[in-house]
């Protein structure tokens, strides 16, 4: 069991991010997360900030179960132990914002996305 890493290189400071199952807006253009975010969204990691925007109450108890918190050494919620607790369908969305490459972190803003089987 383990979730999956995707890099999404962004041409945009603000781009509009829509959940990839349903469609709904998990960040608007303005930057803003949405107050009412789908079942699907597990977490949204802003890593300037090394803090979450949102967290699903299954992300709250998983991390609570690893003892994980932005302020652990080395955190990051693409890398293990996190990525690698996550189910073999949840996928993580590292989004990279404009930047020169030498200076681009390996992710801006992380995105968790449960994908239901059969969906």
């Amino acid at each position: 069991m383990a979730g999956q890493k995707v890099i999404l290189e962004v041409r945009w400071a603000s781009p509009e991010l829509h959940c990839p199952v349903c469609g709904d807006v998990i960040f608007s253009k303005q930057g803003s997360i949405n107050p009412y975010p789908c079942a699907h969204l597990l977490f949204t990691y802003v890593s300037d900030r090394r803090d979450w925007d949102f967290l699903s109450p299954r992300m709250k108890n998983l991390l609570g179960e690893l003892r994980l918190s932005p302020a652990s050494p080395g955190f990051a919620p693409w890398r293990s132990p996190l990525l690698g607790s996550l189910r073999s369908n949840d996928v993580v969305l590292c989004l990279q914002l404009p930047g020169p490459a030498e200076e681009k972190p390996p992710c801006t803003v992380a995105v968790g996305i449960h994908f239901p089987i059969g969906a």
